[in-house]
């Protein structure tokens, strides 16, 4: 993530998602005024806003392997609190271009599930994400193709915007910030590889299929996986004396399984059934009571591991 950018572009998102939240006359108006800006905007910025006659490089037909390994990234200002243990993984394999881009997904944590890990997500699920690896093992053929140019007047707004297309089309992390850092560069190229797109550079049908209306997912984390193993295998911190933690490995639905929405209904109905709350839409109402029941069978929250769901009477596969 671009530095100190972990929370700003949460802060800006959040806002966007309460907006659905208020009072249906208020909404309108809030919309109204919204997209009366944008539209000012868009004649501001209308001329020249992509300018593709700058020639880069740019590799085609990448084969991807999904790994069934999944992990828990937080956005949490909190996040410091609970970290236990930072490793690398994948380094030789994962996916780098002869730029000096670092490798996707290759660092990660084990969280301490703890009182101060339980305490955080309860206070917000939504800073929570369930997230998958994977390695790209072939490239085939270079291309060179026209891409964004930088010299563009609008080149930071625009990286703004594929930015946001990008965190609400199924990648979290994704910055809020008008630059084209390391994890902004990775996520746009797992999106190319996603689509079948040339990958490594701001191509005109990236940035068109990225910036149109009816590819955006607005408010929903939708993972963009195409195909992937049923169960992934994860790892958290446990304390099992006082002064002793344990490296715990656990099987949980990978967050590329297919039928997930299908069991995140499944879920709903079971917890309703049992009298916790939930929301309809599985979200934050439902993630606090799924985590409720976990704590109380002595599960790790923040997974859909496969003890739960059996717990659950749930059919996951």
């Amino acid at each position: 993530m671009c530095s100190n950018e972990r929370n700003e572009y949460q802060i800006k998102r959040k806002l966007l998602h309460n907006l659905q939240k208020i009072n249906p006359m208020i909404q309108n108006k809030t919309w109204l005024v919204l997209i009366f800006v944008l539209s000012i905007s868009g004649i501001v910025h209308s001329q020249n806003e992509y300018d593709f006659d700058c020639k880069s490089s740019a590799k085609i037909n990448p084969e991807l392997v999904i790994i069934a390994e999944a992990y828990i990234t937080a956005s949490s200002p909190n996040y410091d609190d609970y970290i236990k243990q930072d490793y690398t993984s994948l380094t030789a394999e994962a996916f780098t271009l002869d730029r000096g881009f670092s490798a996707l997904f290759t660092k990660k944590a084990h969280y301490l599930q703890d009182s101060i890990f339980v305490k955080d997500y309860f206070n917000n699920p939504g800073h929570f994400w369930v997230n998958q690896d994977f390695v790209v093992r072939d490239w085939y053929e270079n291309v060179e193709t026209n891409s964004l140019c930088k010299s563009n007047s609008n080149y930071e707004i625009i990286i703004t915007r594929i930015q946001d297309s990008l965190f609400y089309n199924g990648y979290p992390e994704t910055p809020y910030s008008g630059r084209m850092c390391d994890l902004t560069y990775s996520n746009l190229m797992l999106f190319q590889i996603q689509n079948g797109l040339p990958v490594g550079n701001l191509n005109e049908e990236t940035v068109s299929l990225l910036l149109d209306e009816k590819t955006s997912k607005s408010y929903e984390y939708n993972y963009p996986w195409a195909k992937g193993s049923i169960n992934c295998k994860f790892k958290f911190v446990q304390v099992v004396k006082k002064s002793r933690t344990e490296v715990i490995e656990e099987q949980c639905l990978c967050p590329s399984n297919k039928n997930l929405d299908r069991i995140q209904t499944q879920i709903e109905t079971k917890l309703s059934e049992m009298y916790y709350e939930v929301d309809g839409k599985y979200g934050v109402v439902t993630k606090r009571s799924l985590a409720e029941f976990q704590l109380r069978n002595n599960r790790p929250i923040g997974f859909y591991d496969l003890i739960t769901l059996d717990l659950l009477g749930i059919n996951y596969k």
